[in-house]
């Protein structure tokens, strides 16, 4: 399951569960379509609380579709997740797409202000 909400600072993006590549590349596709109104600099918070880390076919997909919001006009991220596979998989995604430098992960049980913490560096470039 995947969500993507417009916010002040620019998206709230969510995926939650198993999620094949059928249904990532679905957050793909509508990704460019709202990537296509975007315009300055802007950031993403993602919740991937309850996230399942993904299979081959569904991780190949982010890579590309990472770059394409990079491209668009995103400064920064934060993503907030629990488990260590779940973030060293998307570590070695953002990567591969050329978003690290700009991504922040945020252990939401260690951290229970993770999203206040990832909207300030969202917004003001201060580390979480």
């Amino acid at each position: 399951m995947y969500q993507i909400q417009p916010t002040p600072y620019g998206f709230r993006l969510r995926f939650a569960g198993r999620m094949g590549a059928e249904e990532m590349a679905g957050w793909a596709q509508e990704s460019e379509h709202v990537l296509e109104r975007m315009h300055g600099e802007w950031g993403v918070l993602i919740d991937m609380r309850e996230l399942k880390p993904l299979d081959r076919d569904a991780a190949l997909i982010m890579p590309p579709t990472q770059a394409k919001y990079r491209a668009h006009g995103m400064v920064r991220s934060a993503v907030g997740l629990h488990g260590a596979l779940l973030r060293l998989q998307f570590e070695r995604l953002a990567q591969a797409s050329g978003i690290h430098a700009y991504e922040r992960y945020l252990d939401t049980e260690s951290m229970p202000d993770w999203e206040a913490r990832g909207v300030r560096w969202i917004m003001d470039g201060i580390e979480p």
